[in-house]
C-alpha cells in the first residue's frame, strides 16, 4: 500500500496567508470573477518542480491523466475533475496504414467530473490535436470546442483569452483552474448532468514530499522509467481553492476550500485496484489529509507478472485500459464514511498512544478493475530485490543534471 498522511499543528498552519515579506499576489481576471492567491517565493518554486508531462513521443501505448478535486464542508459536496490523453502519438483516427504498423489504439481526449450529489458528467474527443501539456510546469488544457473564427490555445493563455477563444474545454495550472464541458450523452448507465462551468484558483500548500523541500515522486526513483505501470503521483496534498463550479445550473461557491490533485501515466491503469482520499475531518486538533491506495500493476517483463501492492456502490467512472481505451472500469463515491486512527509504534511494535482519532463522511472511495465478488484481504507482496531497488535513495534529478539530454519526458 502507497499512503501519505500529514497532521498539521493548529499553532503553526500552513492553511493560513503566508507572512513572508517576500511573498507576492497572483492576480486572475476572467469574464466575471476575479481571484488573488498570495504566494511565497518558496511556495512557487516548490509546485513548479511539480510533476509533468510525460509523454516521450513514442507510438507505444500510453495515457496520462491528471485528477482535481476540491471539497466543500459547508455543502458537504465534493468536485472531482479528471482529464486524460490516450495516445497523444497519434493526433486522429489511425489510417489503414497506421492500423497495419501500430495495430488498433485508442485515442482522445476526456474530460470527467464527478461532482455534487454523486453526478456525473463526461466529454470524450476521439482526436487529440487541439490538447497541450507543458513540460516544464504543471500547466495543461484542452478545446473541445472553439469559439467561431477562433483558434484553439495551445498553451496556457490568461483566463480572459481563455473565455474569448474556448467555447467548451479546460485549462489547469497549479493555481488556476477553469473550463466548460457539456455531457456528450454517453453515460446512460448514471446520473448525469447536463453542463458545467468552473473557475477557481488555488493556494498549494504541501506537495509530495518533506515540509520545505522540493517535490518527490510518490513511487520512486523508478517511476522515471516505463516499470510498474501506471505510475503514481501525488502532485498537491493540500491546498487551498476559492471560486465557484456551476453544476447544472446550480452554482456553488467556495473560499479556501481543501484542495488536492494527483496524475498517473503509463500503459493501462491496474488489473485491479482501490484508492481512497481525504482532505476533510473531524475531531482533530489540525488540518489532516490521507491519500491511500493499492492494486495489481503489470511488472515489465516476457511474461505477465503483477505485483500485488497492497489491498458496489459508487459513481461508474472511465479509466485508460488496454482493451477498450476510455472506458467505465471504476466506480467512486465522495460520500466515503472514514476512520482514522493513528497510534505511536512501540520498540516491539505493537500500538502505544493512541495519538490520532479522526473521521469524516466525505473521504473520496473508488474500487477499479476486478472481479470485485468478494471482500479484497492481502498484504503487500513485493519480491525483495524489487522493493530494495524501488526504496533505493537516488537522486535522479542530480544523475540528469550531467546528461540532461538523456533526461526522461516529465522528470
Amino acid at each position: 500500500m502507497e499512503a501519505q498522511f500529514h497532521n498539521f499543528s493548529p499553532n503553526v498552519s500552513p492553511f493560513l496567508p503566508p507572512t513572508n515579506p517576500s511573498s507576492s499576489n497572483k492576480l486572475y481576471r476572467s469574464r466575471n470573477s476575479t481571484f488573488s492567491i498570495p504566494l511565497s517565493k518558496s511556495l512557487k518554486l516548490r509546485f513548479r518542480s511539480s510533476p509533468l508531462y510525460h509523454y516521450d513521443g513514442t507510438t507505444r501505448n500510453f495515457f496520462e491523466g491528471w485528477y482535481f478535486k476540491v471539497s466543500i464542508p459547508e455543502r458537504k459536496q465534493s468536485f472531482c475533475f479528471i482529464y486524460t490523453v490516450e495516445n497523444p502519438a497519434f493526433a486522429k483516427k489511425l489510417t489503414a496504414l497506421e492500423l497495419a504498423q501500430h495495430g488498433s489504439r485508442s485515442i482522445g481526449v476526456g474530460a470527467q467530473i464527478l461532482g455534487a450529489y454523486d453526478k456525473y458528467i463526461c466529454q470524450f474527443s476521439e482526436e487529440s490535436q487541439n490538447f497541450w501539456g507543458s513540460r516544464h510546469e504543471l500547466v495543461l488544457g484542452n478545446t473541445f470546442v472553439a469559439e467561431r473564427n477562433m483558434r484553439p490555445p495551445t498553451k496556457e493563455v490568461p483566463p480572459q483569452e481563455f473565455d474569448k477563444r474556448v467555447l467548451e474545454g479546460f485549462q489547469v495550472s497549479p493555481l488556476w483552474h477553469q473550463g466548460f464541458i457539456r455531457d456528450d450523452g454517453s453515460s446512460d448507465y448514471v446520473e448525469t448532468v447536463k453542463t458545467a462551468r468552473w473557475q477557481y484558483s488555488t493556494r498549494p500548500v504541501y506537495g509530495w514530499g518533506n515540509v520545505g523541500s522540493t517535490q518527490k515522486s510518490t513511487a520512486g526513483w523508478l517511476a522515471a522509467f516505463p516499470v510498474f505501470e501506471p505510475h503514481w503521483q501525488i502532485c498537491m496534498a493540500g491546498g487551498l481553492s476559492t471560486g465557484w463550479v456551476e453544476w447544472d445550473g446550480e452554482r456553488f461557491e467556495f473560499e479556501d476550500a481543501p484542495s488536492y490533485s494527483e496524475k498517473n501515466w503509463g500503459g493501462a491503469f491496474p488489473r485491479k485496484w482501490f484508492w481512497v482520499q481525504c482532505n476533510v475531518f473531524e475531531g482533530a486538533s489540525g488540518e489532516v489529509a490521507l491519500t491511500a491506495a493499492g492494486g495489481l500493476r503489470q511488472i515489465a517483463g516476457p511474461s505477465e507478472t503483477f505485483e500485488n501492492a497492497a489491498l458496489d456502490l459508487g459513481t461508474a467512472l472511465r479509466a485508460p485500459t488496454a482493451e477498450a481505451g476510455l472506458a467505465p472500469a471504476l466506480k467512486d463515491t465522495c460520500f466515503g464514511v472514514l476512520k482514522l486512527q493513528i497510534w505511536e509504534r512501540r520498540y516491539d511494535g505493537t500500538k502505544g498512544k493512541l495519538i490520532l482519532d479522526v473521521t469524516s463522511d466525505m473521504a473520496l472511495v473508488e474500487i477499479g478493475g476486478g472481479p470485485w465478488f468478494s471482500t479484497w484481504k492481502g498484504k503487500t507482496s513485493v519480491p525483495e530485490l524489487v522493493s530494495r531497488t524501488v526504496g533505493a535513495p537516488i537522486d535522479m534529478d542530480g544523475i540528469f543534471s550531467f546528461a540532461p539530454l538523456f533526461k526522461p519526458p516529465g522528470l
